[in-house]
């Protein structure tokens, strides 16, 4: 498909595969999993920054996952290389190579546009590849060469800390002078520093923690690959909360529309996994008891 872009698609990048075992401009279908790992990065980027750009809206569009299609029509030779379109649609996936070359690098700031938690996906590029092989990724003038060391390398470093946004609900149970706190969210402890101005509200919900809760946003640090929340590091919002549970809240989504969204992020090979008879004998596959004997009727 090399010069020739099919009908109502854009050429998105060109993944190429390095290495010896691609001088035939054969892939091994094993290969493929880097692909749909690429495809997994890129339509959640694409997600991310999607919501930073309209930060007014409660919910994705709907059947956003599916409206972002990406393709490749053929390996061309040179290496092995596949040229990944997307189809022409408002939703066209963000590739961010900048910000893929910053995290392959180990630059000491995590790239703004890749979200942190998908780090660890990036650093599975390459899962397929051997020692003497690597991917190369060129989008336009930005190219980006992925060995299977780097790729370890990245893994190892997403080990640490990453910055991201928090809105939490939970009981003060210490307050300091100095300007920190411990807030028990969902039975576990969490650090988080507050200011002078905001003493007042902290240390009174301290006071009557058996009867108020407090809603904390703001910035904290998250450990990967958990991405639990470790600490509350920038407090910019502070709301006592009379009762232990927060109101409700009637902009939130329905659960429902979060479990289909987890459904349909599960590969269709993972679902096959799942046994046709789990409802029916649920006891048996979660606690190894038998199964009913099944009596002709």
């Amino acid at each position: 498909m090399a010069g020739r872009t099919p009908s109502g698609w854009d050429e998105l990048l060109t993944w190429t595969f390095e290495g010896p075992r691609f001088e035939d401009h054969g892939v091994d279908l094993r290969d493929l999993a880097d692909l749909v790992a690429l495809r997994e990065l890129l339509i959640e980027t694409t997600e991310e920054l999607w919501r930073r750009k309209n930060p007014e809206r409660e919910r994705l569009l709907k059947n956003f996952q599916d409206r972002i299609q990406l393709k490749i029509f053929g390996i061309d030779k040179g290496s092995a290389k596949a040229t990944v379109y997307a189809r022409v649609d408002e939703l066209a996936p963000q590739t961010g190579l900048a910000d893929i070359g910053d995290a392959l690098e180990i630059r000491p700031k995590l790239p703004h546009e890749i979200p942190p938690r998908l780090l660890p996906k990036l650093g599975r590029l390459t899962a397929s590849m051997g020692q003497d092989e690597a991917v190369s990724l060129c989008a336009g003038e930005e190219t980006v060469r992925v060995a299977r060391e780097v790729s370890a390398k990245l893994l190892e470093s997403v080990q640490r800390l990453y910055e991201d946004t928090v809105d939490l609900l939970g009981e003060v149970t210490m307050a300091s002078l100095k300007g920190r706190a411990t807030i028990e969210v969902e039975g576990r402890p969490v650090e988080i520093r507050f200011t002078p101005e905001q003493e007042k509200m902290v240390t009174l919900a301290l006071h009557e923690h058996d009867r108020v809760r407090l809603a904390v946003k703001g910035r904290g640090t998250f450990e990967l690959p958990s991405g639990r929340l470790k600490r509350v590091t920038e407090v910019t919002a502070l709301e006592r909360i009379e009762g232990t549970e927060r109101p409700y809240d009637p902009t939130a989504r329905p659960i429902w529309e979060v479990i289909a969204e987890i459904g349909a992020s599960v590969p269709d090979e993972e679902w096959e996994k799942v046994p046709r008879d789990l409802a029916e004998n649920h006891d048996h596959y979660l606690y190894g008891a038998p199964k009913p004997s099944r009596r002709d009727g």
